[in-house]
């Protein structure tokens, strides 16, 4: 058996395992990386790691560490409560909030499981309380989370760009973020005529109040399990009275740095053209500068289950490379 298939055949054994396992996949990766590279082509430990995506590594780290940030000190939830309070009393913009804040969320760095992991229980409420298809409501949030997951400063964004320019092909990242946003666009019009738009258009206002829960055990797990943020139930969002929302509409100084912070973030990467990750990187030292004690938990939601997932594959196909099995 020739190098080049045995190779394909561990990549293969990979997935299978990872799929029947619940053994990270990148892990595997790096335990076949040694094998293939080390015992099988006797490749020196420095040619092996000349393939490790280090760019990668601190732009996933340094991003998803920024969102922690924000999700914590509050930041995340005052978005939130804004969009919904410019359409209080217009049920018809209710699932378009969603959408756009989904968007929002993942363009500026979080993974589309954390944002549905924030959004979700709060929309499903919403489509209680609103009397609008739950269904309609959970896809809205889906695809505005898709729909800003592939912006320049965002998590695949960022490593789609970043493996087309390795590849020599055109680098083209303002059209790739076009093509997904409105492609999700699409799909959440169709979405939301199919699932009842046109009643919910001639609907008003249902009597507003504390929202009911809709979060239920073990959704927090899961989500978290596949590289998310763990959400929060609904009862711990603060949509329910007026002292409620007045406290959540607070500027403390942490979201007014954080929110100085994240545009910072998406002037430098898109208007300077600085390293997404070392801008990222950057942002969240000087916040966790500001509020230290947010740090501990905000290092605990990065997203590591991802980011050794990315780096082993990555890794274990540059051996691959430099074993001709590509070519």
């Amino acid at each position: 058996m020739g190098i080049e298939v045995l190779s394909i055949l561990l990549l293969v054994a990979m997935f299978v395992i990872a799929t029947i396992q619940p053994i990270n996949m990148g892990a595997l990766a790096f335990g076949c990386t040694f094998l293939l590279g080390s015992l099988i082509i006797g490749m020196r430990a420095n040619d092996i790691f000349a393939g490790f995506p280090s760019d990668l590594f601190l732009m996933l780290v340094a991003v998803t560490y920024l969102f922690a940030i924000a999700q914590i000190n509050g930041t995340i939830d005052w978005i939130i409560e804004c969009a919904v309070q410019l359409v209080r009393g217009h049920v018809v913009w209710i699932p378009w909030v969603m959408f756009v804040v989904a968007a929002i969320i993942t363009g500026f760095g979080a993974l589309g499981p954390a944002a549905v992991a924030i959004l979700a229980p709060v929309a499903l409420s919403f489509a209680v309380q609103y009397r609008i298809h739950p269904v309609m409501m959970g896809l809205m949030v889906i695809h505005g989370a898709q729909a800003g997951g592939f912006s320049p400063i965002s998590v695949y964004g960022g490593i789609t760009n970043q493996i087309v320019v390795k590849a020599g092909l055109a680098f083209a990242p303002t059209s790739l973020f076009l093509s997904s946003f409105l492609f999700n666009l699409a799909i959440a019009a169709m979405v939301f005529f199919v699932f009842g738009g046109a009643q919910v258009m001639k609907q008003k206002p249902a009597a507003t109040g504390p929202l009911p829960e809709l979060h239920p055990e073990g959704v927090s797990a899961s989500i978290r399990g596949h590289g998310g943020t763990r959400a929060k139930p609904i009862r711990e969002h603060s949509y329910g009275t007026a002292a409620d929302t007045a406290q959540t509409l607070r500027l403390t100084p942490e979201k007014i740095f954080t929110l100085i912070g994240l545009t910072a973030h998406g002037i430098g990467a898109l208007v300077f053209k600085f390293n997404v990750g070392l801008v990222a990187i950057t942002v969240a030292v000087a916040l966790a500068l500001i509020s230290p004690n947010t740090q501990k938990a905000a290092i605990d939601e990065v997203s590591w289950s991802t980011v050794l997932l990315i780096a082993g594959i990555i890794t274990y196909v540059g051996v691959m490379e430099k074993a001709g099995t590509v070519d």
